[in-house]
């Protein structure tokens, strides 16, 4: 049997006992004395009350006038009348008061005031000379280990003795019965106080004289008493320094918080039983809160941290003693938490799941990147014994703890055993790391309706985990991808899908969907996914997410376009499908990287370092055609005998681009979507995309006839040719080479953007392609009359 399992077998003091029962015989006398006189007064009273007897007496005179008419008079009058017998009875009282009771009284006052020096004397005599063998041991014996076993009897003889006194006053202290005057006050008789000062007195030499595992003593009394966080709790304590952090100290600290938060030990089996009932039925919910502080559990954990780093050479041997103690502390905090909840004290369980809280980042912050690699498993048992004590407790108050704890150190197993409990799949672990199909939550979204204000703690808690997994950017189905891809389409579903939950957690999910894509951005390539899936049910919301998505941090794959064609070219089409698909190209980021450059050489400018667009050159390309393809569904081009092949052409090549029979009534009006194609069209890297066979198919369908028919043709339609001329010269051949920009009328399609088009754009393409001309061809580019002839207008006006 362990030392922190004993039981303390200790004697009355039969003296002190004796003494206390006569003092306590006094003050019961005295008592009733005062009781007695208490009574006379009142019995005094009510005869003084009785002595007098008032009452109201009438007087009638009748007289008769000359004319034989009656006259009365009515006179009332009071009458008071002296009892004497009730006189007498009064002077006996009196008489009695002043002669026999006052004697008893002065006479019981001065025997209990004899008492409590009898008393007072005794423990100051014995105590005094506890402390005279203290300092002064008699030792006879000289050998070194006699003399050790002398003072090891020498000190159980007093802590014994102490403990005699302790429990003499202790049972005295509970022989007296609380009454209480209201519902929420105890009276506390006379006699307990003075027996309460002296447990206090003789408390405090027990603790400077008895051992760290003696202690438990006093708190095994304290669990008997009433309300001890008014006058004993400084007789719990348990502070941990440097010097007591061995074995037997730790688990003998754990024992006592075991012991006063209703757990208890089964020494017979060595398991741990949980007590169904409350244990300490005589505390206050203040009592304990009190008793939290006394302990301060967060302190002497980080005691054991401090002393755990101390000695480098038995590292390892510590951090395995420390792990020991955290999983033992983590367990009796939890157990502490849910007996906490079964009392209804809700202040209590709220504090006990903020220590479990800041354990574990306390750990987590001590805890360095090489002793993570080491005790990873270690760690992710204390932050998943904590997360899972929370859902065992399933209490409001300890989920408001849930988006603080520390899952950045935790490896992704254990963040995803955390996760699954969180959303309810106790099955389907393995599907997750093998698979992409998404499980069904539908436990987790019926949660969410009847605990909305604890969803709100969970998913934040999600949304934090998500921001601590480390994305594996090689494979799309790893763990950690699986995972993110996990908690994004639980928290997309929850606001955005199911319609009972979308009005409570909508501006939450988005909060936390924005944080998601700022660490992992290819989540927003599953959101658009989803999106679009849902689209129909989602309406304006599609567009109320993706304006909180960093779309400029986003890498947009090839999949994503076919996903953004499809919404632009969906049928039947709305406002709202072009009006979501505008946005999102138009925050997409077309600039550079000015840290990386592109390694390729340019061959129309080797010798001009260009930097890397943050979009791939492929993804530049497909959103200039896609461009081509929503200005012909908004303004279709008009089909006559030199456009016809063009068109052909186009709708052979471009997915989404079809002939349109009906012709628009606002072709004639310039359209505000080829404005918009327009602007974006110029910020695309189009020069530096590589030639595609596309885009030369193009090339050799727009003839020089079309050209010159767009040029003099002065319909609305002419933005739209203008801007499809812009983006085929860009990407084909006939800007990257001067000859093939002289036999391909490049000068006329250079005139038509500029009459047609944008002029900004005229100035960007002479910026490009300018200087590869006179680099390659410099004497054929400056001695061309074209040149000048396109140059003179601009510069004479």
């Amino acid at each position: 049997m362990t030392k922190h399992t004993q039981s303390f077998n200790v004697e009355m003091d039969e003296e002190l006992k004796q003494l206390l029962q006569k003092y306590k015989r006094y003050l019961t006398q005295v008592k009733e004395t005062r009781d007695s006189i208490e009574k006379s007064q009142t019995e005094q009273h009510d005869i003084v009350e009785h002595l007098w007897e008032t009452c109201t007496m009438t007087q009638t005179l009748e007289a008769h006038c000359v004319d034989d008419s009656k006259v009365e008079y009515v006179h009332s009058y009071s009458e008071a009348i002296y009892h004497t017998e009730e006189s007498k009875r009064l002077e006996n009282n009196i008489k009695r008061l002043h002669t026999d009771t006052n004697i008893v009284l002065y006479r019981y006052l001065y025997k209990v005031k004899l008492a409590q020096l009898e008393i007072q004397t005794r423990l100051d005599d014995e105590i005094q000379l506890l402390r005279s063998h203290d300092e002064n041991p008699n030792l006879d014996m000289t050998l070194e280990n006699k003399e050790t076993t002398s003072l090891e009897k020498h000190k159980n003889h007093i802590t014994k003795k102490m403990m005699r006194m302790l429990n003499t006053l202790f049972a005295a202290e509970s022989s007296v019965s609380l009454f209480k005057e209201d519902s929420t006050i105890l009276v506390i008789s006379p006699f307990q106080e003075d027996v309460r000062s002296w447990i206090l007195h003789t408390g405090a030499l027990f603790l400077k004289a008895s051992e760290f595992l003696e202690r438990k003593f006093l708190v095994m009394h304290l669990l008997q008493v009433n309300q001890p966080a008014s006058w004993a709790i400084s007789l719990i304590q348990y502070p941990l320094n440097s010097e007591l952090l061995s074995t037997e100290i730790l688990e003998e600290y754990l024992h006592v918080i075991s012991l006063i938060f209703g757990r208890s030990f089964d020494t017979s089996t060595n398991s741990d039983t949980i007590s169904a009932e409350p244990s300490l039925s005589k505390w206050t919910e203040d009592d304990y809160i009190v008793v939290l502080d006394q302990l301060s559990i967060t302190h002497a954990f980080c005691v054991v941290i401090q002393g755990t780093f101390i000695d480098i050479e038995i590292r390892q041997q510590a951090m395995e003693k420390l792990f020991m103690f955290i999983d033992r502390l983590l367990e009796t905090l939890n157990t502490s938490i849910l007996a906490m909840g079964h009392m209804g004290h809700r202040d209590v369980t709220k504090r006990l799941a903020q220590m479990t809280c800041q354990i574990v980042q306390i750990l987590t912050e001590n805890v360095d990147y090489s002793m993570t690699k080491t005790y990873q498993n270690a760690i992710d048992s204390a932050v998943s014994k904590v997360v899972f004590g929370y859902l065992d407790a399933k209490e409001i108050i300890v989920y408001n703890f849930f988006p603080i704890l520390p899952f950045q150190k935790l490896s992704i197993e254990a963040l995803q055993k955390i996760t699954l409990q969180l959303l309810q799949l106790t099955e389907g672990s393995e599907t997750l790391k093998t698979s992409l199909d998404l499980p069904d939550i539908s436990l987790f979204l019926k949660f969410l309706q009847l605990n909305q204000m604890q969803g709100i703690f969970i998913l934040s808690c999600l949304s934090n985990i998500t921001t601590c997994i480390l994305p594996d950017p090689l494979q799309s189905n790893s763990p950690s991808n699986l995972l993110i891809q996990l908690i994004t389409h639980a928290l997309f579903t929850t606001a955005f899908i199911d319609k009972g939950l979308g009005d409570v957690y909508y501006k939450d999910v988005r909060n936390h969907l924005n944080a998601i894509c700022i660490y992992h951005p290819f989540v927003i390539s599953l959101l658009l996914r989803w999106t679009y899936e849902n689209f129909s049910s989602m309406k304006s919301m599609a567009l109320y997410l993706f304006h909180s998505l960093p779309l400029d941090t986003w890498v947009v794959q090839t999949e994503d376009i076919n996903v953004i064609r499809s919404l632009l070219f969906q049928e039947p089409s709305t406002n709202l499908h072009v009006k979501f698909t505008c946005y999102i190209i138009e925050h997409l980021n077309f600039g550079s990287c000015s840290k990386l450059e592109d390694t390729t050489i340019s061959k129309s400018q080797p010798w001009h370092n260009r930097s890397l667009p943050f979009l791939p050159y492929e993804i530049h390309q497909e959103i200039a055609l896609i461009l081509l393809s929503a200005c012909h569904k908004f303004q279709p081009l008009p089909e006559t005998d030199k456009s016809v092949a063009l068109i052909d052409t186009l709708v052979s090549i471009l997915p989404g681009y079809k002939k349109i029979t009906n012709s628009n009534p606002n072709a004639n009006v310039p359209n505000e979507f080829v404005q918009w194609a327009w602007k974006i069209a110029l910020q695309l890297k189009l020069y530096d995309c590589p030639i595609s066979e596309r885009v030369c198919s193009i090339e050799q369908a727009i003839t020089s006839a079309f050209v010159r028919d767009c040029l003099h043709n002065h319909e609305a339609s002419g933005m739209h040719h203008s801007l499809l001329i812009y983006i085929i010269f860009m990407l084909s051949t006939t800007s990257r080479h001067f000859l093939r920009f002289e036999t391909a009328d490049g000068w006329i399609k250079l005139l038509l953007i500029l009459r047609r088009g944008k002029s900004e754009a005229v100035l960007q393409i002479m910026g490009e392609i300018i200087p590869a001309f006179v680099y390659m061809h410099g004497d054929d580019f400056y001695n061309d009359e074209s040149l000048v002839d396109f140059l003179c207008p601009w510069f004479l006006g």
